[in-house]
């Protein structure tokens, strides 16, 4: 990823730095974009639709797993996006998540890991995709919460698991 993200300080892709960013980015004050995110975080339909398809699966039987990625923490605190604003994001989804008795993995201990994604949506980059694999995989095996083995470092946070307590998948 590094070489493919190497004309800006977030560690998006490069092709997508230059097409969005032609002239540059301008920093926004610390927390001034705040009110306006919480504002939409709070209102947003969105959550009414992930409890909508929860509360369907759990009907049919299903045993989802809600898979987040995590901010590009660089980019959105020099955006004005505080790291109180982004915490509130996931405590929303570990609330809807835990009415449904869903695990959520949501990496967001690597938030300031700048090549985990390749924009701001984040949209996974070569490296987050092998985190994200290996939570796939331990969850499809049943293993999720255990330790995914030595070297591995997907810093996904899991909670609403079986067991009752979050736990992190390192």
């Amino acid at each position: 990823q590094i070489p493919h993200s190497n004309n800006n300080p977030f560690g998006f892709d490069n092709d997508y730095w230059k097409k969005n960013f032609p002239n540059g980015f301008k920093a926004r004050a610390a927390g001034s974009g705040d009110s306006g995110y919480l504002t939409n975080l709070q209102n947003s339909a969105e959550w009414t639709d992930l409890e909508i398809l929860l509360r369907i699966l759990k009907e049919e039987g299903a045993q989802p797993l809600l898979l987040g990625r995590p901010f590009n923490a660089n980019y959105y605190d020099a955006n004005g996006l505080s790291e109180n604003a982004r915490q509130q994001f996931y405590a929303k989804m570990d609330q809807v998540a835990a009415r449904y008795g869903v695990p959520v993995a949501d990496f967001r201990g690597d938030e300031y890991d700048k090549y985990f994604g390749v924009d701001p949506a984040p949209h996974m980059a070569r490296e987050g995709w092998v985190y994200v694999d290996q939570v796939l995989d331990a969850f499809y095996r049943g293993t999720l919460g255990q330790p995914l083995g030595q070297g591995d470092r997907s810093g996904a946070a899991v909670s609403g698991d079986p067991g009752g307590a979050g736990v992190v998948v390192r």
